[in-house]
């Protein structure tokens, strides 16, 4: 009984640090998004060796149209929903922590193509350096979750069982793919990002 009650007391601990590191994220990765079309100089831009803006300002810093830095924002908010359901502890607890590693899973793997562009330009990015420890970290914690679940729900059953959740976190990232693809056209923010070509 008491290894239950530390257990549990270690979970609630690792979910206060996932919900402060989503908040802080989501923080981070609104100043970016701003900082993205602010055509003035960043302020870590310190050399061509480190500099926010080349990383966040250049030909690499979208996909799809829309700024990685924006969808850092939709990552981190639904990183902080997602922790949230987990800390409920409902029926739903290892359906919700599967999705919240799967979920960590694919922010390392925009960890991992920002680290290559700051390889391939030769230039490092500190304020994504910052989001890409926090990213790690709550990955790392949510592993460690991960770990001590007693059984793994299938995929299906995930897909299945969190219909919703799925639905409604598809319609998250389908906003800005369409504010930045239909209603903020090319004329919109298009200058500023030839503004910044120029000014390098």
């Amino acid at each position: 009984m008491k290894e239950k009650i530390m257990a549990k007391a270690q979970q609630d601990g690792e979910l206060r640090i996932i919900f402060g590191l989503a908040l802080f994220g989501l923080i981070v990765s609104g100043y970016l998004s701003a900082d993205h079309y602010n055509t003035a100089d960043s302020v870590c831009d310190i050399s061509d060796a480190v500099s926010c803006s080349i990383i966040n300002k250049g030909d690499f810093s979208s996909i799809a149209s829309v700024p990685i830095a924006v969808w850092g924002v939709c990552w981190f908010a639904s990183l902080f929903v997602i922790a949230w359901n987990v800390s409920r502890h409902n029926e739903h607890f290892a359906l919700w922590v599967w999705t919240l590693t799967a979920w960590c899973a694919s922010g390392i793997v925009f960890v991992v193509y920002l680290v290559g562009v700051e390889i391939y330009l030769r230039s490092i990015c500190p304020v994504c350096t910052l989001i890409h420890i926090i990213t790690l970290i709550v990955s790392w914690l949510a592993y460690r979750l991960y770990g001590r679940l007693k059984t793994v729900p299938a995929f299906s059953e995930v897909v299945v069982s969190l219909k919703w959740w799925v639905l409604t976190a598809g319609l998250l990232f389908l906003i800005p793919f369409v504010c930045f693809n239909v209603v903020l056209t090319t004329e919109v923010h298009a200058p500023l990002e030839r503004h910044f070509r120029l000014e390098l």
